[in-house]
């Protein structure tokens, strides 16, 4: 068992058994494996959207004061 204190800092990279695993593999000089985790499933890559956010959701902003800007993006699987 590992009793791991991660900082505030490392949140990002050290809160999942794959972070720790990267962690621990450059400490020790091990060579990490790097085959899918996931049962093989396929991650499609990024591509930009040629329609603009405003074609799928409608934002009112009623206190321009307090939101003097407002931004989305739509994101597809």
């Amino acid at each position: 068992a590992l009793n791991i204190d991660v900082r505030p800092n490392r949140a990002g990279d050290c809160f999942s058994h794959l972070g720790i695993a990267r962690e621990i593999a450059a400490i020790t000089g091990f060579k990490l494996k790097t085959e899918s985790r996931n049962g093989g499933t396929k991650v499609k890559k990024r591509t930009e959207s040629s329609s603009p956010a405003k074609d799928f959701i409608t934002v009112e902003v009623k206190d321009k004061n307090a939101c003097p800007r407002y931004s989305a993006r739509v994101v597809n699987f």
